[in-house]
């Protein structure tokens, strides 16, 4: 019997192999786990990523990178937030 995977009950401190028919959101549930990861304070270069295709190599490469770009902005503005809370609070 399959286990259904559950990104927030995971245990994401070991090995993980996802195997699914096309379509099913692979990309995406990998995309979930590496954002999980990096936030938790692993580095991306400690993460190792396989594919079978240098196509799902390239669309995993560029939805990562966006989703540490958009993870760095929002951590961002979170903290110039924080900070314009704390000027207010102050005046």
């Amino acid at each position: 019997m399959l286990e259904t995977f559950a990104i927030d009950t995971e245990d994401l401190g070991r090995h993980l192999y996802i195997e699914a028919s096309a379509g099913t959101g692979k990309t995406y549930t990998i995309n979930q786990i590496v954002k999980k990861i990096v936030g938790g304070g692993v580095p991306l270069e400690k993460v190792l990523i396989v594919t079978y295709t240098d196509k799902a190599t390239g669309e995993l490469k560029d939805r990562i990178r966006k989703t540490m770009q958009e993870a760095e902005l929002e951590a961002r503005l979170a903290k110039n937030e924080l900070l314009e809370i704390g000027r207010a609070s102050c005046r």
